[in-house]
């Protein structure tokens, strides 16, 4: 490309950095693209910063990672989830749940992604405490995660059943579920991270 004479833009970085990201080989190639955005006048564009931050993570280089979160001027909601995910990504779930907890104090509301990917860094590090503020947060703002996390398999069961039931028999088994559930959470609170909505229930388990 640069033979022919062709001047790349942002999406031909973010491209080389999905590459590299996935051949950890390659990290002296994307060591080098990172340096000729400053050449480019690209250093600044957040979108390329975050699959930089992608790049750095997947290669296990979470210092390198970081300093690039931390030279984005703005950062939003993309720049945080992409960090965090990122350290979620090279093993470091410690650096992940610590990270979420900055961006509570810097007022940054999370969204599907950030919850889940914060879950996780709990599910790994035996965090029921943390986990379950998680929790609390989905709950009142009313985000959703199955999503991200898939549906439980009885519990897509349990729908299809009742699709066949009178309204009345889908009151009694919806009365009946919640009944097992809050059993089942009860007996194994200390061995694994719950989250449930309506329809789902996703179980981390810590053993």
């Amino acid at each position: 490309m640069k033979l022919s004479g062709l001047k790349p833009d942002n999406f031909t970085y973010n491209f080389v950095f999905v590459a590299c990201g996935n051949l950890p080989e390659k990290i002296g190639v994307g060591r080098s693209v990172h340096s000729s955005l400053f050449k480019v006048e690209l250093d600044r564009d957040d979108h390329v910063n975050h699959y930089l931050i992608a790049m750095y993570a997947k290669c296990g280089r979470v210092v390198d990672a970081r300093k690039v979160f931390e030279e984005i001027t703005e950062r939003d909601l993309v720049s945080w989830n992409s960090m965090i995910s990122g350290y979620l990504v090279a093993v470091c779930a410690n650096e992940a749940v610590g990270l979420f907890g900055k961006m509570e104090e810097e007022g940054v509301e999370p969204d599907e992604k950030t919850l889940v990917s914060v879950l996780g860094g709990c599910a790994n590090l035996g965090d029921l405490k943390t986990g379950g503020l998680v929790e609390e947060i989905a709950v009142r703002k009313k985000i959703g995660l199955n999503t991200f996390l898939g549906d439980d398999d009885d519990a897509k069961a349990d729908e299809d059943d009742d699709e066949n039931n009178s309204d009345d028999e889908d009151a009694d088994d919806s009365e009946d579920e919640e009944r097992q559930w809050w059993e089942f959470k009860s007996k194994h609170m200390d061995k694994v991270l719950f989250f449930k909505d309506s329809n789902t229930m996703t179980v981390y388990y810590l053993g």
